[in-house]
């Protein structure tokens, strides 16, 4: 079982090293207990799930679990160099800035030389509107066919000043599928610093381009 930590400042969870990979419903289980201590009785919820309605025999609806008020789960920061992949499973799992049906927030928050994933799961699930599975399904990480690229600006001296000639990048490859994604990456969460291999802060949204 991971260990987890709730800081209600700043409204993070974090899960201790080593755990790489952690359930929804862990999560769920860990925060309701946190939630249930006295003295947290009269903070905000950390989560809320839907979901486990039983469809027949041998199917049940997966969990949702949503992050409430901002609250954000992380893995614990790693020394580096390299990346660590790390994952959120069995499930389908979503921020939101306030209650289960308030505006979206991207409920992992980011952390050192960790690369975070959401392996969300609809087996199981009654959707009746395909183009929502889709997109969905779209989201499913295979981690085993992913190559990960993270690729640091390039620093020129000129006279006494350094200028950043490209900005920081990752590129995802599924060489099984011939599919490639980028986003840019940044030293600081106001993406104001393009990454340059000294701590990863956030990533830009991901676009599939061209296989190259």
């Amino acid at each position: 079982m991971a260990t987890i930590t709730f800081d209600p400042i700043t409204r993070i969870a974090t899960i201790a090293t080593p755990t790489t990979e952690i359930t929804v419903q862990e999560i769920y289980d860990k925060a309701r207990d946190y939630e249930d201590d006295a003295d947290q009785m009269s903070q905000p919820l950390w989560v809320t799930a839907v979901g486990k309605d039983q469809l027949d025999a041998t199917r049940s609806l997966v969990i949702s679990l949503f992050m409430l008020t901002n609250a954000r789960i992380a893995f614990d920061d790693r020394g580096g160099p390299s990346y660590e992949i790390t994952q959120v499973q069995e499930g389908n799992f979503v921020g939101r800035t306030g209650d289960k049906d308030s505006a979206i927030n991207h409920p992992i928050a980011p952390t050192d030389f960790v690369f975070p994933t959401i392996d969300q799961a609809v087996t199981g699930a009654a959707v009746t509107d395909t183009s929502v599975t889709a997109d969905i399904a779209q989201m499913q990480i295979d981690i085993a066919a992913m190559e990960v690229v993270l690729t640091k600006i390039d620093d020129q001296q000129d006279g006494e000043h350094t200028t950043s000639q490209v900005q920081g990048k990752l590129v995802i490859r599924n060489t099984a599928e011939s599919r490639r994604w980028e986003a840019l990456i940044w030293e600081d969460e106001a993406q104001t610093i393009p990454y340059k291999g000294e701590g990863l802060e956030t990533i830009g949204q991901l676009t599939e381009v061209a296989w190259l």
